[in-house]
């Protein structure tokens, strides 16, 4: 099922014990375009913290309840390395993030192994610090890149308003494009992630192999409306066209 991820941010965190936390964000990796994290923020007797939630503990979301449910105990969240809000999350704090979960780091496995079994218990929790010699991501904040500016191969044309993931692998499949702002051509557009260059963060912008007219005719997306397999495939023959 493809489902929009501006809608689950602020659903409850469901652990297999109870509630914990709110999604603020998603993480996700920007060369295979795959959600790793949910980032949660959680409120303490002392202080808040963010942790993360990696995509072996996702269920699929209660949308009827506006909850995520995770494979994970309240405990588990709790105990998680705290996500340091003014650094980008490195590369060192995962391998952290998954010593402290007992799973293996997915850089290290074959396309063919993305499934993790459920770690075992006792979960130590890491307490080395994390530099900022340490960083080295591809991972990128789903709240950062929207609002982003769309370039298209001729020009600036409309800004990034959601991303459209499968919730069966995570996978982003779509971003909706908003042309609001470049009126009269106003609507939203869903184009596939195969379409995207480049996103560039000192720039603001996600770079599309795309012409500005070829944006204008795309089919119009209805974010009230889900979507089905009959706009996908509406979606597969207007790009393969081109």
């Amino acid at each position: 099922m493809k489902r929009s991820l501006k809608r689950l941010l602020d659903f409850g965190v469901k652990a297999i014990d109870g509630e914990k936390g709110d999604v603020k964000d998603f993480l996700f990796d920007e060369e295979k375009w795959i959600i790793r994290y949910l980032k949660t923020d959680l409120e303490t007797s002392k202080h808040g913290k963010s942790v993360l939630i990696g995509n072996v503990f996702l269920e699929k979301p209660d949308r009827d309840h506006f909850l995520f449910p995770v494979k994970l105990l309240k405990a588990d969240i709790e105990k998680a390395p705290p996500l340091q809000e003014h650094l980008p999350v490195s590369s060192r704090y995962e391998e952290e993030y998954h010593k402290h979960y007992r799973i293996v780091n997915y850089w290290d496995l074959p396309a063919s192994a993305m499934k993790v079994m459920y770690p075992p218990r006792p979960i130590s929790v890491p307490t080395k610090d994390i530099n900022e010699k340490d960083l080295n991501t591809n991972l990128r904040s789903y709240n950062e890149v929207a609002n982003y500016h769309v370039h298209a191969t001729d020009g600036v044309f409309g800004h990034v308003c959601d991303l459209i993931i499968d919730e069966d692998d995570w996978q982003i499949v779509y971003v909706i494009v908003d042309t609001s702002n470049w009126m009269p051509w106003s609507k939203k557009v869903m184009i596939p992630t195969a379409s995207l260059a480049e996103i560039s963060y000192a720039k603001k912008e996600i770079k599309i192999n795309l012409t500005i007219d070829q944006i204008k005719q795309s089919p119009e997306y209805n974010e009230v409306i889900a979507v089905k397999p009959d706009y996908e495939q509406s979606l597969s023959d207007f790009y393969n066209s081109l």
